[in-house]
C-alpha cells in the first residue's frame, strides 16, 4: 500500500460535521431543516460575511455509515439555497 492511500479510520455511527454556505440565513436554515426532517442533527449559524452576501452554518449530523454521510452531502449540495458544502 502506498503511504498516500491511507484513509482516516472513522468509527460509525458518529456525528459528521458539515459547513453549509449560502446567501440567506433564513432560507438556508429552512431548507436544511426541511431536508433533514426526522434525522438527528444540530444546526447553528456560524458566520455572516461583512457585506452580508453569504452566511455559513455548522451542521452536526448523526450518520450510520459512509453511504449515509455521502448521501447527506449530495442532498445538501443539491439544495438551491446552498452555494457550497464542506
Amino acid at each position: 500500500m502506498h503511504p498516500d492511500d491511507h484513509q482516516p479510520l472513522i468509527n460509525y455511527p458518529c456525528t459528521w460535521k458539515f459547513k453549509v454556505i449560502g446567501r440567506s440565513p433564513e432560507d438556508l436554515r429552512t431548507a436544511i431543516q426541511q431536508s433533514l426532517s426526522g434525522r438527528r442533527f444540530e444546526l447553528a449559524l456560524s458566520r455572516r460575511s461583512v457585506k452580508k452576501t453569504y452566511c455559513s452554518y455548522n451542521l452536526n449530523l448523526w450518520v450510520q455509515d459512509a453511504s449515509q454521510r455521502d448521501a447527506a452531502y449530495q442532498m445538501l449540495k443539491d439544495l438551491p439555497q446552498v452555494m457550497m458544502v464542506l
